[in-house]
């Protein structure tokens, strides 16, 4: 199950199929993510606000920041 380089499946050793995107596709995917920051604060539990407030008054950017939680402990 292999194709070339612009291809989408492969399959090498492997019960799951890998999915080839092209460059141009995967930049497009990207783009909203560019400049993204996930942050896992290892150690002990930190509620969002907490999080969120605590960045704010840490980094203080003039423009500021939008955070989302992903769950599992990341936020981004």
């Amino acid at each position: 199950m292999e194709r070339g380089s612009e291809g989408t499946l492969s399959g090498q050793n492997s019960i799951y199929p890998k999915v080839l995107i092209p460059l141009s596709e995967r930049k497009d995917l990207w783009k909203p993510w560019r400049r993204a920051l996930i942050v896992k604060v290892l150690g002990k539990s930190v509620g969002y606000k907490r999080l969120d407030q605590g960045l704010r008054d840490l980094w203080k950017l003039e423009n500021g920041f939008e955070m989302l939680d992903l769950d599992l402990g990341s936020i981004c």
